[in-house]
């Protein structure tokens, strides 16, 4: 998904790509960072850091962040 997002942001030259591609980056590695820990074996306090990841993404991200290239997106005839 977000290579597809980033790649559109490419082509058509969204001014806002590089910090949008460092939430990619940095919600990527979250999710690396529970997947390292469910495998050590941190399922005890797992849970509720996966829940608070997932809020903070919809929240944030996909609410957030994901809404502002709306408008450029559809000045470029894409949405």
């Amino acid at each position: 998904h977000f290579t597809h997002e980033e790649e559109h942001f490419a082509r058509l030259g969204y001014p806002d790509r590089d910090a949008h591609k460092a939430e990619h980056d940095a919600l990527a590695n979250q999710v690396l960072e529970v997947q390292r820990k469910y495998h050590a074996g941190a399922t005890a306090t797992l849970s509720m850091e996966v829940m608070n990841f997932l809020k903070n993404w919809l929240i944030k991200h996909i609410q957030g962040t994901d809404k502002k290239y709306g408008p450029f997106l559809k000045e470029k005839g894409v949405a």
